[in-house]
Order: structure tokens, then C-alpha cells, then sequence
């Protein structure tokens, strides 16, 4: 039995036309590739430099422009273009070889989605479907940061209330820390604030709420996309493999949280061999850290 299902192609095509920029050949046909997957619509290639759009002639009805980042440092450099050369409604997506969570962020304030080439390329077919179909796209302004109990009592709420706690203070930024359906549900205890499936303020830049069973284990949200970083506190150990898998493949960060029970130590190794088989194909997490937890 295969751990993890293989990706099927869409059955219909939305008829969109999305321009790929990349003066790599290598890169445009791996990008070519996963739209292909995903059947989004009509690809157009461009072999140049995105600062050089203007020398492309079939710019006409463009709903998305997906464009290599690697020699650009700043969105400044080239948001005019594409504004200019296309329009400012269209999708934007770019992909580079920087590994850089700070130059990711940049582009999203430009409301320019970032991937890195080539460990997050498979998830460009995902946001340009879900943004030409005007609903949450993976890939959004929002970092998302994931903790995983690796067994129950292991204290996964508590160090995520404090990481959520700690970055919102940290970085001056709007962040939300998400309990999932399947937990322990005690943040309340925690955070001495009553929560709630709907969104509620902890403190100053600093909200929560607890996932719905019926949307359990999921990254699309509407309500995301007011914040800059989420943090989600799931449950590893009666998990899944189907959802194990969509963690790996969507979060930005994951963190495995042990004790000193064997039991939890060997859920994470399997938690590390399966995102080992995901990387094999370019997809899962590309951070993930063990955190053995003395509380």
C-alpha cells in the first residue's frame, strides 16, 4: 500500500492564459510541468528576463504572469512592469532559487505570491487555480508554522501559545495561532482567554481560534489572509497518513514535538521518512526540527 496517494490531473480546464518568464529552460519546462498537471488553461513562454517583458508581443489577455525571481533582489524592480506591461488585477506569482523567508515577505506585501525553486515549485498550480477560481490560494501573505505532537501530554499547546506569543511580539506583526480539531483543546487554560471557533484577540497582534472539525487539518481560510504568520497546533499521533501528508506539503515550518516515551520519538521518525519520500519528488517540508520537550 503506497503511503502516500499520486497527484491526478484536473479534469476541466478553466481557460486561463498564464505567462511563464525564465531565461532558464530547465526551469520553464518544470514549471510548464506542474501547471500541465493541474490543467489551469493556456501557457504562454516567454525566454527572457522579467525586466524585459516589454520585448514580449502576447501580453494580451493575461490572467497570470508566473516569472524567475532569482536575479531579483527587491519587487520593486519589477512590479511597474508587470503593472504597466500587463495589469495590476492579474495573479503573480514568482519562483527563485533564494531560499529567503524575508524576501518571500517583500514580495507578498506586493501581493506577488513567492516559491522556492525547486522545493516548492508544486505549488504553483495550486495558487494559480485557486486564485483564478477568487478563492484562498496556498501560498499567501501568511507564514505558516506547524507544531506536531508526537504523543499526548508532550506540552505541543503550550510552546505553540509561546512561539505565537513570541513572534507577534518579535516581529510587530499580525499573527494567529490555530488548535486543531483533533487536540488537546486547552489554550484557553493557557492563554486565560476564552476561544472559540471564532477568531478572538489574545493580546495586541496576537489572535486564536479553534479549528472546526469539519475543516479539520486544512490551510485554506479566508480568515488567513488578514494575518502574516500562523501557527498551527496539531496532533501527530492519531493522525492520518492523509493528513500527515497535507501538513508536509503546505506548512512552511514544521516542528516535531517528543518526550522522553519512545512512542513519541518513533512517530516523528516516521513523520521524517515520510517528508524524506515527499522530497524526493521536490514536495514537503524543507524546515522541520525536533524539539524534545522537558516540561
Amino acid at each position: 500500500m503506497l503511503l502516500f496517494s499520486e497527484n491526478t490531473k484536473q479534469d476541466d480546464s478553466l481557460g486561463n492564459s498564464i505567462l511563464v518568464v525564465t531565461p532558464d529552460l530547465g526551469r520553464m519546462e518544470k514549471v510548464c510541468e506542474q501547471l500541465s498537471l493541474r490543467d489551469v488553461g493556456t501557457v504562454k513562454r516567454f525566454h527572457g528576463d522579467i525586466r524585459q517583458l516589454d520585448q514580449f508581443e502576447d501580453t494580451a489577455n493575461t490572467d497570470c504572469i508566473i516569472f524567475d525571481a532569482s536575479e531579483i533582489d527587491s519587487p520593486d524592480n519589477v512590479i511597474e512592469i508587470i503593472d504597466l506591461q500587463l495589469s495590476k488585477n492579474i495573479t503573480k506569482v514568482a519562483f527563485s532559487t533564494k531560499d529567503s523567508l524575508l524576501l518571500a515577505e517583500e514580495f507578498l506585501k506586493k501581493e506577488i505570491h513567492y516559491c522556492h525553486y525547486p522545493t516548492q515549485i508544486n505549488r504553483i498550480g495550486g495558487i494559480v487555480l485557486n486564485d483564478t477560481q477568487q478563492s484562498v490560494a496556498i501560498g499567501n501573505s501568511a507564514v505558516r508554522i506547524t507544531l506536531l505532537g508526537c504523543k499526548g501530554g508532550v506540552g505541543n499547546s503550550m510552546l505553540s501559545y509561546h512561539a505565537a506569543q513570541f513572534i507577534a511580539n518579535k516581529r510587530q506583526s499580525s499573527t494567529l495561532l490555530v488548535q486543531g480539531a483533533y487536540g488537546s483543546r486547552n489554550l484557553d487554560l493557557i492563554s486565560k482567554v476564552a476561544i472559540s471557533n471564532e477568531v478572538t484577540l489574545l493580546e495586541k497582534n496576537l489572535s486564536a481560534l479553534n479549528e472546526e472539525r469539519s475543516s479539520a487539518w486544512q490551510y485554506y481560510n479566508s480568515v488567513y489572509d488578514n494575518y502574516e504568520c500562523i501557527i498551527f497546533d496539531f496532533t501527530a499521533y492519531n493522525a492520518a497518513e492523509e493528513n500527515i501528508e497535507n501538513v508536509l506539503t503546505h506548512t512552511d515550518c514544521l516542528l516535531l514535538v517528543c518526550d522522553r516515551d519512545l512512542s513519541s520519538v518513533r512517530t516523528a521518525k516516521k513523520i521524517i521518512e515520510a517528508n524524506n519520500h515527499l522530497m524526493n519528488s521536490n514536495n514537503g517540508v524543507r524546515r522541520i526540527y525536533v524539539c524534545h520537550n522537558q516540561h
